[in-house]
């Protein structure tokens, strides 16, 4: 094995077993083309522009740095590939960089003139696990056929973080999406259905993929040009949605409200779980300390749903008396630690105290004082 490749192997396997939540990660991003002119240094100006405007360093390039694990960048987007990328790229570096809780946005063409390029981007998604995104076939879009801008831009949005403050989408040459969490929908032309124009992948590390089938609704050019002379400004409309996806998806947040965020919390969730819940007896951690159900470990009564206070000193069981606390199961129990009971083999209590033994020792002291008067 190659030196490159074992090093790059070193590096996934250490970003996998660091990764949990995802990491607070820099604000650089790289936008990646087969190109280092034309498209990549023109067509994608207004896309940089948007997000400089939010706290982003952009760099063009052809090719995917090794940079992109090392905790610096944010964003990466893929816009039609090269064939040229090596396996460690593919295999190892873009995996490292998602378990780091970076964000990849791979961005598609029309099948009928990109079918090459969006060959590739399905097999660089076959090189990532844990998501159901996949590239289609369909060219359903009449914008595809030339430069024109004639199509009503699509108001289908779906609500989600990263389509927060987007109403429209001006569509070029597109391909669907299928899988994910639908973040874009178009009607076809032909009249059957809709479909996804784009969708998001969020996975367990905290790293997301986001899977766009228009290239044209983020680059320059003439579909853009077009649009403008129509009086479509497609830049205007669509920065919301390319400012979202700067937005740091790694930042702590509280999803459940219950006030502990999730770099603490190991279930957001749920807002009954979190480091400050009293533990249960029902299988989970309810209190985030790895531990589940501790100060269960005697409550022999197998139940799911536990009737104590869930502390260590419980037993929970059949046999109650002093110093027991179940006094949910205490048919006779006063609040006092005088009480006591025994009970019958199916828990029930036949005898109390102090009652049950001062009433059977009152009739002992009366004989006792008969015998001392006759003597």
């Amino acid at each position: 094995m190659r030196m490159d490749a074992l090093a790059a192997t070193a590096v996934l396997v250490i970003t996998t077993l660091l990764a949990g939540s995802a990491q607070a990660l820099g604000n650089r991003v790289i936008i990646n083309c087969r190109h280092t002119d034309g498209i990549c240094l023109e067509d994608f100006d207004d896309l940089t522009a948007a997000l400089t405007a939010v706290g982003a360093v952009v760099e063009k390039r052809s090719d995917i740095p090794t940079i992109i694990e090392d905790g610096d960048v944010r964003l990466l987007i893929i816009a039609l590939p090269n064939g040229s990328w090596d396996q460690p790229t593919r295999s190892i570096f873009i995996p490292a960089f998602l378990n780091l809780g970076g964000r990849i946005v791979f961005l598609a063409d029309n099948e009928a003139s990109e079918s090459a390029t969006n060959q590739r981007i399905r097999e660089m998604l076959a090189f990532i696990p844990n998501h159901d995104l996949v590239l289609g076939q369909q060219t359903t879009n009449p914008n595809s056929a030339g430069a024109g801008c004639q199509d009503a831009p699509s108001t289908l949005i779906q609500g989600d973080p990263l389509t927060a403050g987007l109403s429209q989408w001006y569509l070029g040459a597109v391909t669907n999406v299928i899988g994910g969490d639908p973040l874009i929908n178009f009607q076809r032309d032909d009249g059957l259905g809709t479909e996804t124009l784009a969708a998001v992948s969020r996975l367990t590390n905290g790293g997301e993929l986001v899977l766009v089938g228009d290239v044209d609704g983020f680059k320059g050019g003439v579909f853009q040009d077009a649009c403008m002379a129509a009086g479509n400004d497609v830049p205007a409309a669509h920065e919301a949605f390319w400012q979202n996806l700067f937005d740091d998806q790694s930042a702590a947040q509280d999803a459940d409200g219950d006030g502990y965020d999730s770099t603490e919390d190991c279930n957001d969730q749920n807002a009954n779980v979190n480091p400050g819940a009293d533990e249960e007896c029902n299988g989970i951690d309810d209190n985030c300390d790895t531990v589940i159900d501790e100060g269960c470990e005697d409550d022999d009564d197998s139940t799911a749903a536990d009737d104590d206070d869930s502390t260590a000193a419980d037993d929970d069981d059949d046999t109650t008396g002093f110093g027991d606390d179940d006094d949910d199961d205490d048919t006779f129990r006063d609040g006092t630690e005088w009480n006591s009971c025994s009970c019958e083999s199916d828990g029930e209590a036949v005898a109390s105290g102090p009652g049950g033994w001062l009433f059977a020792v009152l009739p002992l002291g009366g004989l006792l004082g008969r015998r001392r008067r006759r003597a």
